[in-house]
Order: C-alpha cells, then structure tokens, then sequence
C-alpha cells in the first residue's frame, strides 16, 4: 500500500502545477513549495488494530492537539499573535506533523515487532526519494520530447513514461519495494502463458 500511494503522490506532486492549470485555468497558481500530499506514509493502521494498543490512539490524540494551536499560530493575523500565513505554510505543517506522527508510530511498530527503526526510516527516505527523482524526470523527459501542446496528453504520456522508469527500479532494485529477484519471477512466471493455464 505504501508504494501505490508514494508511487502516485511522487507524480502527482510532480504535476501540480499542469494540474491546477488544467483545472482552474491560468489565475491559480501553485507554489513550489504546496507539498500536502508529497509524505503517503501512514500506513500503520494494520498493527493498531490488530494489537489494540492503547499506545498508538494515544500517539494520533497527540498529534491532533499539537496540530491544532499550530494551525492557529500559522493562520492567525499578527495582532491575534498569528504569524498570518497562507496555504503554503499550512500544507506545510500537515507535511511535517504527518511525517513526524507516522515514524513516531514507526518507532513503536518496530519496537513491538523487534525491527530496526532506522532502517525503515532509511527505506522510507530513499523510497519516496528515488519515486520523486522518477516522476521529475519523467515530466522533464515528456518537455523534452514536446510530442503535444495539450495538458491531458501529457499527462497520459507522463504517466506511461514514469510507469516504464518504476517498472525498470522495481526490476533492477527489487529490495527497494521490499520484494526479492524471486518475487519478480514468479510475477513473471503468473503472467506468463504457463502461468496464466
């Protein structure tokens, strides 16, 4: 589930100026910097509910209330003693208490299962790192080739492209979406005809 959602949310965030220009038009403009979506990591919901640890409700309650005065301090005017941000900032926000939430869950699901913490959090970073170099290319690659002036089609065509460079990661670097050279073969061996009868 990870990688789905890291997979599309690298592209789409990739994408989020062409998207917003395709659907408000020219008169909204996205900063570089709106990355709401760019940390798809919280996939943890598995462990809390099969462990009913009382830990983990604790963990999204605290997280919550932090959220809230920061949210205040962020939108707020300044003679409400506000910082008087926009989106930007508040997206954000959200960015970085998601991120900070899930790998605080992460450290508990590791704890509990007796997994490295600093592993996962390593593979976490190069995982949505390598996704994201992926897309950017892609969407330098579809202006390079300049096939259509239309959005849509660009879009699609991106999509192809950033599908063809994840299929060749997950070929060549199997370890990186946590399968090995076994897993690809046998998904190669269930495609196959032999497979398919």
């Amino acid at each position: 589930m990870f990688y789905s959602n890291a997979g599309g949310e690298c592209r789409l965030y990739i994408w989020r100026r062409e998207i917003s220009r395709c659907c408000f038009g020219n008169r909204y403009h996205v900063p570089l910097s709106n990355s709401s979506n760019i940390w798809p990591t919280g996939q943890f919901g598995i462990l809390r509910y099969g462990t009913n640890k009382i830990v983990y409700r604790n963990i999204g309650v605290t997280f919550m209330i932090i959220g809230l005065p920061v949210t205040y301090f962020l939108i707020a005017p300044i003679d409400m003693m506000g910082l008087n941000t926009g989106s930007t900032e508040l997206a954000i926000k959200m960015v970085v208490l998601q991120f900070i939430g899930v790998n605080v869950q992460l450290y508990f699901n590791s704890r509990f299962l007796k997994l490295s913490f600093l592993k996962y959090l390593a593979h976490q970073l190069v995982c949505v790192g390598c996704l994201l170099l992926l897309a950017f290319i892609s969407l330098k690659a579809v202006d390079y080739l300049h096939i259509s002036s239309n959005i849509v089609i660009n879009f699609l065509l991106n999509g192809i492209i950033y599908s063809i460079f994840v299929a060749g990661l997950t070929y060549f670097f199997p370890a990186l979406f946590g399968l090995t050279r076994k897993d690809i073969r046998s998904l190669f061996q269930l495609l196959s005809k032999d497979g398919i009868r």
